[in-house]
């Protein structure tokens, strides 16, 4: 327990991390309503398709 309460190595890399998800979350909601669109390949970040495809 006294490990898990100890102080953070770098607590701001908590900030860069969290403004980077926000990031991304962003550019996936702006591919979902189109206002952006994500570069088309054979493999999905999101989905099992591309994977399954490669392994056909």
């Amino acid at each position: 327990m006294r490990k898990s309460l100890k102080a953070l190595d770098n607590p701001l890399r908590l900030r860069q991390i969290g403004r980077e998800v926000a990031r991304v979350d962003t550019v996936l909601r702006e591919d979902e309503l189109g206002i952006h669109k994500l570069a088309e390949s054979s493999a999905s970040v999101l989905t099992d398709k591309g994977v399954k495809d490669k392994e056909s």
